[in-house]
């Protein structure tokens, strides 16, 4: 499952409430912040649904290839991994 979505709040945006179980699975340089980021939170997202035996790839966790767009990039992680199921959050 590839889980895609923004890594930065939109300025002067932020959530009204996080679920609870989303501090479990932050990164423990996050733990601590007021507000984690979206990247924060997919990754937290994708650490929880991992648990379950499910492949979740994270565009930002792999290396950037220089001077390869990101719609490049998601073809090839999406190809290489031969992902079928795609989730905006």
């Amino acid at each position: 499952m590839f889980l895609l979505g923004p890594s930065k709040w939109a300025q002067g945006y932020a959530p009204a409430s996080l679920p609870t179980w989303l501090h479990e699975h932050l990164p423990k340089e996050s733990a601590s912040d007021a507000i984690p980021t979206p990247l924060a939170i997919r990754r937290a997202l994708a650490a929880r649904l991992g648990t379950d035996r499910h492949r979740i790839i994270v565009m930002e966790s792999f290396p950037d290839i220089t001077g390869e767009p990101k719609a490049e990039k998601f073809a090839r992680l999406a190809g290489e991994g031969r992902e079928t199921r795609f989730v905006r959050y």
